[in-house]
């Protein structure tokens, strides 16, 4: 600071408010042109907090996959049909992400018509289709 005030002393021609001002607008265009850099870095370490991870597939807006690796920058998405998405870490610590496998039990929901009529009452077919689902899923 001393060195800047002491400036025009030595160089008349130097103007000390130019500088500030050269330093500003400098500082401005510098941050500009890093914020995306820099959104994209602290939202890198803010993911580390969620609770996902490594392997897990996730959905997060069209896209859908596991989750490869977690960059500084960006997150690497494997999709289902083995595709590559590189999805921006502050996109994804803005919008909404589904981790699939954030609990051990998920609730399904399954639709069944039975094929034609039916002449059995309908308490028997919600007994037999019971117990067809816990017999398969262990309920």
């Amino acid at each position: 600071m001393g060195t800047v005030l002491a400036l025009p002393r030595v160089a008349p021609s130097f103007d000390t408010a130019t500088l500030f001002s050269t330093l500003g607008i400098g500082g401005v265009a510098f941050g500009l042109a890093f914020k995306d850099i820099l959104q994209n870095l602290l939202a890198g370490l803010l993911l580390t907090t969620r609770p996902s991870k490594l392997g897990d597939p996730i959905v997060s807006g069209a896209h859908e996959g596991t989750i490869k690796d977690i960059e500084l920058r960006a997150t690497c998405l494997r999709t289902f049909d083995n595709r590559i998405v590189l999805i921006p870490n502050c996109q994804l610590s803005r919008s909404r992400v589904i981790v699939d496998t954030a609990n051990k039990r998920r609730r399904a929901s399954i639709q069944v018509a039975p094929p034609g009529e039916v002449d059995q009452p309908t308490g028997s077919a919600r007994a037999q289709a019971m117990a067809l689902a816990q017999a398969h899923w262990k309920l």
